[in-house]
């Protein structure tokens, strides 16, 4: 893909790079404008604060994984596996990220604890994708509750341990445990959605 060369873009190539050698507290307009090219009131015509622009890398950061989940909700896979597909890619992108992009998924952390709309926006974009997948299950018969809430919450409840990314932050096991201990905890999830003794 070719390199966006327009000043918008110009300006988060160099945040990008910056954020990765300085980190977030190091992190400044100044230097970002140097790097661009520009001087730093030429920055603030695109981004109005230092915290808007680590939120756009943070947004770009977040739009491949949000894709492949909107790709899960509109496949023809049984439900059940829309579930875990979806689960999982959300676990496995953000302990990718704290690994290979530490200062950026530091950055989404932090946007996240204080509640600033990137994260809002996230949270909600994830939260209708599985609402979709449970109303189709519903819909289907294939899931035991008829209320949608009381599953979403059963399922997400359930995971929050693997998709908090707090809790992804501070995790220390390896990849190949965490993924063991996900698989059990979404078998039990998704075979108690799969009930169909539930009266509510």
């Amino acid at each position: 893909m070719a390199a966006d060369e327009t000043p918008k873009g110009r300006i988060l190539t160099a945040a990008v790079q910056q954020l990765k050698r300085h980190g977030i507290r190091k992190f400044t307009v100044v230097d970002v404008a140097e790097a661009a090219g520009m001087t730093h009131p030429n920055v603030y015509r695109y981004f109005t604060s230092k915290a808007a622009l680590i939120d756009a890398l943070v947004t770009n950061w977040l739009k491949p994984l949000e894709e492949r989940i909107e790709m899960v909700v509109g496949a023809p896979d049984p439900v059940p596996d829309k579930l875990e597909r979806m689960v999982v890619a959300i676990s496995r992108a953000y302990r990718a990220a704290r690994v290979e992009e530490p200062e950026l998924f530091a950055a989404f952390v932090t946007a996240t604890a204080a509640s600033r709309a990137v994260s809002r926006k996230h949270r909600a974009r994830m939260r209708r994708a599985f609402a979709l997948v449970i109303d189709e299950g519903i819909g289907a018969g294939v899931i035991g509750m008829r209320e949608r809430a009381r599953a979403q919450a059963l399922l997400l409840d359930s995971c929050w341990r693997f998709i908090d990314p707090a809790s992804v932050l501070a995790e220390s096991d390896d990849g190949a445990s965490l993924d063991g201990r996900l698989e059990r905890v979404l078998e039990a999830a998704l075979q108690r959605l799969l009930r169909r003794d539930f009266t509510a």
